[in-house]
C-alpha cells in the first residue's frame, strides 16, 4: 500500500490536553495547552496535514462528567482516518490499568474521576475509520509518584495496543522528562511537532508514521529523554500525518540512481550467501535445492523430505520451507515450519508477507519494515548502492527467523550450528540483526547478548 494522507473530508482528529488540575497532588502542566493548539495548527495547515479546521476537535482541561461519551461521539464521525491525541498525567489504578487524568481528577478517587484507557480504546475500536492513530503523551506528577505511570510495570503499555491502530506513546520516568522550564511544549510533543513542521531529509514526500517514530526516537535519545514506543498494524503503518517539508526529489539522470533492494538481496543469493548454514560438503543451499528437485520424477519429494530432516541445519530447513512455499506447496512448508517449533500456517503467512516486503524497494527506501530498526543498513535513504551486505544479510535472516515464529531457543540453536560449521561471522551478523527487533523481549535480548559475548 502506497503512503497516503488522510482524506480531509472524511477524517477526524481529536486533540485532548489536561494542563490544569484541581487536585494539588497533580501538578499543572501549562505546556499541554500549547501542545494541543500547535498540533491542531500542524494538522490544519494545507501544506502539512491538510485537515479541515472543522474536523480537528480540540479540548483543554476537560472534566470527567460524560467526557467519555463525547469522545465516542467524535470517533463515530470519522470514516477514513481517526487521530486521537492525549497529553497530561497518566495514573495507574489498583488493578494496574492505565487512567488518563482530567482537570477534576482526584488522586484519592482516581478510579472514579479519571478516564480509563479501556474506555478510550473502546471508542476508537468502534469507530468506522479505516485507519486509526492514537498518540499518548502521558507523564506523571512527582507529588503522586506512588500511583503513577512511572511506577507501572511494562505490561501497562500493552493496554494501549489496538488492532488496526498505530499507537505512539511517550514513556517518561520522571517530571523532568515531561517538560523543561521555558519551553513552549512538553518534551515528547515538542520534538514530535518539530518533526512534523520541519520534515526529514532524504525521506519520501509524505512522512509516514514509522519514519516519524524512528526519527522521534533519535531526537529524544539525543536529549536523554525516554524512548517513545510504537505499536501498529501493517495497514496503519502506511499512513502519513503530514507532507515532508524537506523532501527533495532526485534530479533526473540518464542512468538509474537507485539500486533496488531486491537486486541487492538477489546478488547475495546468487553468491550463495542467503543461507550459509549448509556445510561445504553438501554444497550451498540454492544449488542443493536444484539438485534435490532433480533427483526423482516428483521433483518436490526430496525437498519436502529435506525440509523436515533434522540432519540439516535449522537455517537450511527454513530456507527449504520458504522454497516450498514459493513453489506452491504451502501445506508442506507449514509442516516444515511446525517441525521447527513454529505455529505453521500463521507463520507461513508472515513469512510470505516478509518476502514480498523485501522485494519492494520502498521497504528499505522508506524504512517501512514493521518493528525493525533498519538504520545503518544503507548510508542514504534512496541510494541503496551503499548498503552494508553483511549487516543487510544478518538483519534479513533475523527477520526471517522472527517471521517464521521460531522460538528464541531455536533461533539461538541455529546460530550455534553456524558457529559449529565454522561460520561464526555469519552467526554474529544474524545475532546483531536480532537485536534490531523492537519487540524482542528482555530475556531474549539478554540471551542474544550473552551469545555475542561468548
Amino acid at each position: 500500500m502506497a503512503p497516503r494522507l488522510a482524506d480531509p473530508e472524511r477524517s477526524r482528529a481529536i486533540l485532548i490536553g489536561t494542563a490544569h488540575y484541581d487536585d494539588p497532588d497533580l501538578g499543572d502542566i501549562p505546556a499541554v495547552a500549547a501542545n494541543v493548539a500547535d498540533l491542531a495548527a500542524v494538522l490544519n495547515d494545507p501544506g502539512l496535514g491538510g485537515f479541515r479546521p472543522e474536523t480537528v476537535l480540540t479540548t483543554v482541561d476537560p472534566r470527567y462528567d460524560r467526557f467519555g461519551k463525547r469522545i465516542a461521539q467524535w470517533c463515530r464521525d470519522a470514516e477514513d482516518v481517526l487521530v486521537v491525541y492525549f497529553s497530561g498525567h497518566g495514573l495507574i489504578a489498583d488493578d494496574r490499568s492505565l487512567l488518563l487524568a482530567l482537570s477534576d481528577t482526584e488522586v484519592d478517587y482516581q478510579e472514579h474521576s479519571a478516564l480509563p484507557i479501556d474506555q478510550l480504546r473502546s471508542a476508537i475500536r468502534t469507530s468506522d475509520a479505516r485507519l486509526k492513530v492514537l498518540v499518548l503523551d502521558c507523564c506523571y506528577s512527582g507529588r503522586a509518584a506512588d500511583k503513577t505511570l512511572s511506577a507501572a510495570r511494562p505490561e501497562v503499555l500493552a493496554q494501549v495496543e489496538l488492532n488496526g491502530t498505530y499507537v505512539l506513546a511517550s514513556s517518561p520516568g520522571n517530571l523532568e522528562s515531561l517538560f523543561v522550564a521555558g519551553e513552549r511544549n512538553t518534551v515528547f510533543s515538542g520534538e514530535l511537532l518539530t518533526l512534523l513542521r520541519e520534515g526529514v531529509a532524504d525521506a519520501h514526500r509524505l512522512l509516514i508514521l514509522p519514519v516519524i517514530h524512528q526519527h522521534l526516537v533519535r531526537r529524544l535519545e539525543a536529549r536523554n529523554a525516554p524512548r517513545p514506543k510504537a505499536l501498529h498494524s501493517d495497514t496503519s503503518a502506511d499512513l502519513a500525518l503530514v507532507r515532508n517539508k524537506r523532501y527533495r526529489p532526485d534530479p533526473p539522470s540518464p542512468e538509474p540512481a537507485l539500486v533496488p533492494a531486491r537486486k541487492a538481496l538477489r546478488s547475495l543469493a546468487e553468491a550463495d550467501e542467503l543461507v550459509r548454514a549448509v556445510p561445504t560438503a553438501r554444497r550451498p543451499v540454492l544449488q542443493v535445492e536444484k539438485r534435490l528437485a532433480a533427483r526423482t520424477k516428483d521433483g518436490l519429494a526430496p525437498l519436502r523430505a529435506a525440509a523436515v530432516d533434522p540432519e540439516w541445519p535449522i537455517l537450511a530447513r527454513l530456507r527449504f520451507a520458504c522454497h516450498l512455499a514459493q513453489l506452491g506447496d504451502g501445506a508442506r512448508a507449514a509442516s516444515a515450519l511446525s517441525a521447527l517449533g513454529s505455529t505453521g500456517n500463521t507463520a507461513l503467512t508472515a513469512v510470505r508477507s516478509l518476502l514480498a516486503a523485501l522485494a519492494d524497494d520502498r521497504t528499505w527506501a522508506l524504512r517501512t519494515v514493521d518493528d525493525w530498526n533498519t538504520y545503518g543498513l544503507t548510508r542514504n535513504y534512496r541510494h541503496l548502492d551503499t548498503f552494508d551486505p553483511e549487516a543487510l544479510w544478518g538483519t534479513v535472516m533475523a527477520m526471517l527467523l522472527s517471521a517464521a515464529e521460531l522460538p528464541v531457543s531455536v533461533r539461538l540453536r541455529a546460530l550455534t550450528e553456524l558457529v559449529d560449521l565454522d561460520h561464526r561471522a555469519e552467526a554474529v551478523s544474524i545475532a546483531r540483526g536480532m537485536l534490531r527487533e523492537s519487540g524482542l523481549g528482555h530475556d531474549a535480548k539478554a540471551a542474544v547478548q550473552e551469545f555475542l559475548a561468548t
